[in-house]
């Protein structure tokens, strides 16, 4: 693999994350209601699920598309039936009376992780890009070395985003308000994954 393609790759998952979605939802919302540590969290446990889309994608792309298609198919629907939870959860959340609660490091990070693995559009992302961008005689080994870069990228912009949007001072009768709007978009989003599912079928 050419350093031009890895430099390609690497500017279009930079602008992939940048793009609206679960994971910057709940950075955004971790980032403003919860702190940068919270943030810093939930980018570490999103990157590392994003890590298994990328692996999946770069060893075992074709043959889960051609061989698996339940198992993808199984994927997608509990990866929108858990942003669908997620987004209610997030929905009914109570005005914040006095101090905000630490948050809990372990659930901070899970649920970054599991976000990500929910959503199905990060799969069809990687397929859609990595399989037509890595050439199909790359060695095993720039194959990992490229998961690995993805999965530090993706820690490191989500973490920059986290440390910038966490320096905002958001009144706390406001801050039910940006759990409120990002359940939404966590609902939206799990609506539109179950539409093109049964879509497809």
């Amino acid at each position: 693999m050419s350093w031009s393609v890895f430099a390609s790759i690497a500017l279009v998952h930079a602008l992939g994350v940048l793009s609206p979605g679960p994971d910057l939802a709940l950075v955004v919302r971790q980032s403003l209601v919860a702190g940068f540590r919270a943030a810093l969290r939930s980018s570490w446990g999103i990157a590392l699920g994003l890590s298994f889309h990328a692996l999946c994608t770069l060893l075992a792309g074709a043959y889960l598309q051609s061989a698996a298609p339940g198992v993808l198919a199984a994927l997608r629907i509990a990866g929108a039936v858990y942003l669908l939870y997620l987004g209610i959860r997030f929905l009914l959340a109570e005005p914040i009376d006095g101090e905000i609660q630490p948050s809990d490091p372990s659930r901070d990070f899970w649920r970054g992780v599991l976000v990500n693995l929910a959503n199905a559009k990060v799969a069809v992302f990687f397929i859609a890009i990595l399989s037509v961008m890595v050439p199909e005689q790359t060695a095993v080994a720039p194959r990992l070395g490229l998961a690995a870069y993805l999965c530090i990228a993706t820690g490191v912009q989500f973490s920059l985003i986290g440390y910038a949007l966490s320096h905002f001072r958001v009144p706390l009768e406001r801050l039910v308000l940006i759990e409120r709007i990002t359940g939404a978009a966590l609902i939206i989003v799990a609506l539109n994954l179950g539409v093109e599912f049964w879509g497809s079928w």
